[in-house]
C-alpha cells in the first residue's frame, strides 16, 4: 500500500473539529463515506455514490473497482489502492483502518470505495467499529451486490415465490483463508433456499464435496457468474460435479459468484436466454413524448399515473402510436 502524505484540508461547512481540551479546538475533523461501487458497470452507481465521489478528497478503493467508476471522483482527489485479493499481496485490514482514521483526522472527506455492496462481505463491520471508536463521522451508501448482478444477467428471480422460500448469502473464504467452519451445509443443499456463494472459486473442490455430502445431486445445476457488470462478463450453468473443473479453466483474476437452488435449476432447464435491448450510453434516458399531459393525481408526496392513463398508455405501447383512439404519441430517445 502506498501511503500519500496530504496537506491539512480546510474544514468544510458542517465539519467539526477534534478537541484536545475542554472548550479548545485543535484540528478539523473530516468524515468517511463507505460507498458501494457495484460489480463494475458505472451505470449501476447510485446518485448518492456519484455525489460522494464528486465531493471526495481521498478515495481508498478496492482492486475490483473499475476505472470508469473511479472517474467520478473529484479531479483533485487522491486515489489510493488498498485492494485485498485472496492469495495475492494485499493491504492488511488494520492498515486500511488506520489510514482512514488518519486522513479523516486531517480534515479530509475520505471515500472508502468498495466493489459490490459495502455491507455484504465487504469488511464494513470492522471499518465501522474502528471509526466509531475514534468518533469519526461516517455515512454508508449501498451498491449493487454480485447476487443481484447474477440474477439480472441470467434473468432469474432469486426469490420466485413458487420455488424459493428463502435467500442466503454465503462466503467461500473465511478470514483465516479456508471455508468458514460454521457453514450449515444441509441448509445450503436445500433446493427451496436460493444460495449465493461469494469468493468460492478457489476452494471449489472442497465446496462441491461438502454440498454433495449434504445431499445435493451431482447433476444439480450451479449458476456461475464471472466478471459480472464488465465487458468480459460470462455466465453459465454447470453441473455440480463439473463445477471445480469449470472454475479451474477460468482466469483467476476475475471475480466469481455462484448460485445454487431450485430457481437456477428451472432456469437451466428452460435454457431461454434473456432478451436484452441495446445498452444506451450513460446519461441517455428513455422518455415519452405525448400530445397531452398525462392525467395525474398527487398524494402530497409523489405523482402517480391515474388508472385510466395506465390503460391508455399500455394500449399505445402494445398497439403502436396513434392506433389507440384515446391517445396520440410516440416513444423517443433523448440524450
Amino acid at each position: 500500500m502506498r501511503v500519500v502524505n496530504l496537506p491539512p484540508a480546510k474544514p468544510e461547512r458542517g465539519v467539526g473539529r477534534a478537541r484536545t481540551g475542554e472548550g479548545q479546538s485543535d484540528r478539523p475533523v473530516g468524515r468517511v463515506t463507505l460507498v458501494g461501487a457495484g460489480p463494475g458497470d458505472p451505470g449501476w452507481l447510485t446518485l448518492r455514490a456519484v455525489e460522494a465521489l464528486g465531493s471526495s478528497d481521498v478515495v481508498l478503493f478496492d482492486s475490483l473497482v473499475a476505472d470508469e467508476v473511479l472517474a467520478f471522483a473529484r479531479s483533485q482527489a487522491r486515489r489510493i489502492s488498498v485492494g485485498k485479493r485472496g492469495g495475492r499481496p494485499s493491504c492488511k485490514q488494520d492498515e486500511i483502518n488506520r489510514l482512514m482514521i488518519r486522513l479523516a483526522r486531517a480534515g479530509h472527506h475520505v471515500v472508502r470505495l468498495k466493489a459490490g455492496d459495502p455491507m455484504i462481505f465487504g469488511r464494513a463491520g470492522e471499518e465501522l467499529e474502528s471509526l466509531a471508536r475514534e468518533q469519526i463521522p461516517v455515512t454508508i451508501i449501498p451498491g449493487i451486490s454480485a447476487a443481484q448482478a447474477l440474477a439480472c444477467a441470467l434473468g432469474v428471480s432469486l426469490t420466485h415465490r413458487d420455488v424459493a422460500q428463502g435467500l442466503r448469502f454465503v462466503t467461500g473464504h473465511s478470514r483465516h483463508g479456508g471455508l468458514p467452519a460454521e457453514i450449515d451445509w444441509a441448509g445450503l443443499a436445500d433446493p427451496a433456499i436460493t444460495t449465493i456463494i461469494y469468493m468460492g472459486a478457489t476452494l471449489a473442490p472442497i465446496l462441491v464435496s461438502h454440498l454433495m455430502a449434504a445431499g445435493l445431486a451431482a447433476d444439480a445445476p450451479v449458476a456461475v457468474g464471472v466478471a459480472l457488470g464488465r465487458a468480459d462478463e460470462e455466465t453459465a450453468y454447470v453441473g455440480l460435479a463439473e463445477l471445480a473443473d469449470h472454475l479451474a479453466r477460468l482466469d483467476p483474476v476475475h471475480p466469481v459468484v455462484l448460485g445454487v437452488g431450485r430457481v437456477f435449476a428451472l432456469a437451466a432447464a428452460a435454457a431461454q436466454p434473456l432478451l436484452r435491448p441495446p445498452v444506451l450510453p450513460l446519461g441517455q434516458s428513455l422518455t415519452r413524448d405525448l400530445g397531452r399531459p398525462l392525467p395525474l393525481f398527487d398524494d402530497g408526496h409523489r405523482l402517480h399515473l391515474g388508472p385510466d392513463a395506465v390503460a391508455d398508455h399500455e394500449a399505445e405501447l402494445i398497439e403502436g402510436p396513434g392506433r389507440h383512439p384515446r391517445e396520440q404519441g410516440h416513444i423517443a430517445l433523448r440524450a
